[in-house]
């Protein structure tokens, strides 16, 4: 008769002891491995007020200064804790942390230079680092031919992981994301698309009033994701979005209940899955025996070349206690190290394009929290009159599946967006009230997501040839196949053209960034008045997401602000939900 032990929440197996994070993260990286330096963590600013990080920072303080005195320590000691975070995030994401050693990524209107980071603090600090052996790091790289290129790579060595862990800076409490300092970026889209330095005029300030007004108003609100086991994930959002929140602060996991089999007995013996797996067919599973129990537990990682298990395990099976997000943790640590170590590259794309539901890897339900929704707008090639969308939210780079999910103050939402935006607004701008569907009518309902997809980059496009590399790259990225026969690409843009004469000339000609500002101007009123009705409203550039008993309120003002700016009424679409 199989032995059973019954227990009020589920006997959870932790597959870290306290040398876990240690053993999986003692990497010997192959440093001449170009794949694994291309997938770089940017450098970002983090703000920290951590009594563990001061302490850390004084100790490696002190051996930066043998190598290089400065007068002006406390300017230092900042640079110094700003490169330990990002060290600390690269590492446990299993990357290397991209950052430039060109000059003219520091003047005063850059993002470095906002927060006072100049060159010639930053590269010393770094430097030094490197001669202590707490950093490796790889120069950039420029290809003429090509004309593409790669920034400076750096890493940390075991010997700063060790100090993260003599400090007890293992978990990412100490630090978090910054709110943005300035809400209105201009850029030059040149090579590089750099920040430049303007003028506020009165029109910008009120910009940057809505924005910051805006942003205080998130403060006051919570957002979440609510997921349940059927939900289907891929495991590029698991390890590039999910697994990036919750290092930097920028998601929490609110609550995670695991999924078993069992009903209300747990039981090792009748549990028919580790509690948290990796999903992939070529992972092994082992188990470990205690008083006549087999305990399943995960693969604690994969390097390059074989798989590290530690030495001794801690087996947890409290009431009351749960460890799920620990779990969760450290299930979400292997599977990023795995992928982000592994080094052909094909592997990797195929792993994180696998999609399955939560439930096989072990989540029954799993609430995540949206903590930095702030956002900045973004106007191009030195003109408030190019672009001007709103970025920086998280729920914009969600994956759209999961947008149906999200609860505003534990409430479900809707999502309106505008149909057909910009191409209506081309034909709105020629003076044609146009209602019908401007996908379908090129070669009907088969053919939409196609003609979708032309539609969008041919307005975006410069030319008819980047329209072409654009046409096949987002039917690649969207699973949608190619049309067959000879030149597809030019087919589809000419077939477009015909079906729409009246808009061709604004086809393959640089329009997209006019109507983006002129989106956004009626996006930012939308969303003010919104929050002066006390709603908060959550912009996806041609959509906006609200509690689901604001709808009407919502449809009413994205039809009002439309007309003011066009002229003509839009045509409003509810997102459907699953």
């Amino acid at each position: 008769m199989t032995d059973r032990i019954v227990y009020d929440t589920p006997l959870l197996v932790l597959p870290h002891s306290p040398e876990h994070l240690e053993l999986s993260r003692s990497i010997n990286i192959i440093k001449d491995e170009n794949n694994w330096l291309e997938d770089a963590v940017p450098f970002n600013i983090y703000n920290a007020n951590s009594k563990r990080l001061r302490e850390l920072i004084n100790s490696i303080f002190a051996e930066v200064l043998c190598v290089i005195p400065t007068p002006n320590r406390q300017r230092y000691r900042d640079v110094l804790k700003r490169v330990l975070i990002n060290l600390w995030n690269g590492y446990y994401r299993g990357k290397p942390v991209r950052y430039s050693r060109d000059t003219t990524y520091y003047t005063r209107n850059s993002m470095y230079g906002k927060q006072f980071i100049k060159y010639d603090r930053l590269i010393p600090v770094i430097d030094a680092l490197e001669t202590l052996g707490y950093i490796e790091q790889r120069n950039g790289v420029w290809n003429k031919e090509r004309e593409i290129g790669r920034t400076t790579r750096m890493w940390a060595t075991f010997k700063l992981w060790r100090q993260f862990r003599t400090f007890n800076l293992k978990k990412n409490d100490f630090f978090s994301v910054e709110r943005p300092v300035n809400t209105i970026v201009l850029r030059d889209g040149e090579e590089h698309n750099k920040e430049v330095r303007f003028t506020y005029t009165p029109a910008i300030r009120r910009l940057r009033d809505d924005v910051e007004s805006y942003n205080d108003f998130l403060d006051q609100h919570d957002i979440t994701v609510n997921l349940s086991g059927p939900f289907q994930v891929k495991t590029e959002y698991l390890v590039n979005m999910l697994y990036k929140g919750i290092l930097n602060n920028t998601i929490e996991v609110d609550s995670i209940k695991l999924y078993t089999k069992v009903g209300s007995i747990y039981s090792f013996n009748t549990i028919n899955k580790p509690i948290i797996q990796q999903f992939s067919s070529n992972i092994k599973y082992t188990s470990h025996t205690i008083n006549q129990y087999t305990v399943p537990f995960h693969l604690i990682h994969n390097t390059m070349t074989h798989r590290i298990l530690p030495d001794a395990l801690v087996f947890f099976g409290f009431k009351g206690l749960d460890q799920s997000k620990e779990m969760l943790n450290d299930y979400l640590a292997d599977l990023s190290l795995s992928i982000s170590l592994d080094t052909v590259k094909d592997r990797r794309k195929a792993r994180l394009a696998e999609e399955y539901p939560l439930k096989d890897i072990g989540v029954d339900r799993l609430v995540l929290r949206l903590r930095k929704e702030y956002i900045h707008r973004v106007f191009n090639r030195n003109s408030f009159k190019l672009g001007g969308r709103a970025y920086g939210a998280i729920h914009q780079r969600m994956p759209r599946n999961h947008r149906p999910y999200v609860y505003i103050d534990g409430q479900p939402t809707v999502e309106l967006d505008y149909s057909a935006y910009h191409i209506r607004m081309l034909y709105h701008q020629e003076h044609i009230d146009y209602r019908d569907d401007p996908y379908v009518v090129c070669e009907g309902p088969k053919m939409r997501d196609t003609y979708k997809v032309v539609g969008l980059v041919s307005i975006n496009a410069k030319n008819q040839q980047s329209a072409y590399g654009g046409i096949r790259d987002e039917l690649n990225k969207n699973g949608i196949p190619k049309p067959a026969g000879e030149k597809p690409f030019v087919r589809l843009v000419n077939r477009f053209k015909e079906t729409h004469p009246r808009i061709a000339k604004y086809i393959c000609s640089d329009r997209g960034v006019h109507l983006m500002n002129i989106d956004s101007k009626i996006m930012n009123a939308i969303l003010v008045r919104l929050m002066d009705q006390g709603i908060l409203g959550l912009s996806v550039y041609d959509s906006i997401i609200v509690a689901e008993q604001h709808q009407d309120c919502l449809n009413q003002l994205m039809i009002d602000e439309y007309k003011k700016e066009m002229g003509f009424n839009p045509i409003v679409d509810m997102k459907k939900k699953p």
